[in-house]
């Protein structure tokens, strides 16, 4: 977690391998003497009920994800979560911007976008889908 040394369980099987409330995330590791070693691990991390419209960076103090961490969808449940922030924008390569969700199936990012709002999607439709909270959806389409 942002800040802080934790003890956390492997997930090398992915989010399959996380108890109940978990989600499969790459975190950093924290070492023994306060230093992070390069790369990532993948760990059992905590869900959190971040909203998806959450600003980014957080403004104020009153965000659930601080820092690099943005809101998302962590699961096939449409549990959200704080995951470090990363570049890809719509069909680039994950990890993705804030206000993107990496498809697990073509590890590519796609917009979230709020279903009653399409300006959200600029060219592409807002869909709705089952694995998401309620009101929220993905930008889908050609552009």
């Amino acid at each position: 977690e942002p800040g802080t040394g934790q003890c956390l369980e492997y997930c090398c099987g992915g989010d399959a391998s996380c108890e109940q409330g978990r989600f499969c995330a790459d975190r950093p590791l924290h070492t023994g003497d306060g230093k992070v070693s390069p790369g990532q691990i993948p760990v059992c991390a905590r869900t959190q009920a971040c909203n998806l419209g959450e600003a980014f960076p957080c403004e104020g103090g009153d965000c659930t994800c601080p820092g690099d961490f943005s809101c998302t969808v962590v699961s096939a449940k449409g549990n959200t979560g704080c995951v470090m922030r990363g570049d890809g924008t719509q069909a680039a390569a994950c990890p993705c911007a804030p206000g993107y969700f990496c498809a697990p199936a073509t590890m590519t990012c796609l917009r979230l976008c709020e279903v009653n709002k399409n300006d959200m999607c600029g060219d592409h439709t807002c869909q709705a889908g089952p694995n998401f909270p309620d009101g929220w959806g993905l930008c889908i389409g050609l552009p």
